[in-house]
């Protein structure tokens, strides 16, 4: 499910720029990063400073590629994530949320709610009843 998501979100990309040039090597870069890191302690400053340039500059090439800022991005990510292990696992939220990188499971529940309009345990229960009764 999280890799569904990932191909979406790249699919959405333009690999191509106006003068079809491939995608920037930093956004290359700081996208592997955000993969391989997500269920940690991740700012764009400190994104930026892995990849080699100002944050603010990471944050404009990031958008342009991807429609949306790193942190919505790194967001949509750790969601996605959290969604699957709600979905598989038995683990309290308070795990889940640090698994997906949040420092606080208030914090994650807030973010999953804004996210998807529901907390992560109704998202919980809603996806156990529509496995049990899928009509």
């Amino acid at each position: 499910m999280l890799f569904q998501f990932i191909l979406q979100e790249f699919s959405k990309t333009s690999l191509h720029g106006p003068e079809d040039q491939f995608i920037n090597p930093m956004v290359s870069m700081a996208y592997q990063y955000i993969m391989n890191n997500f269920s940690k302690d991740l700012s764009v400053q400190d994104l930026a400073v892995d990849v080699g340039c100002n944050p603010d500059y990471l944050t404009k090439l990031f958008k342009q590629t991807f429609g949306k800022p790193v942190i919505r991005f790194i967001n949509d990510i750790r969601i996605e994530h959290a969604k699957h292990l709600l979905v598989t696992t038995n683990k309290q939220i308070k795990q889940i949320a640090a698994e997906c990188g949040y420092n606080s499971d208030i914090h994650f529940r807030q973010t999953f709610k804004k996210m998807e309009g529901i907390t992560p345990k109704e998202y919980q229960t809603f996806t156990s009843k529509a496995r049990i009764n899928p009509n």
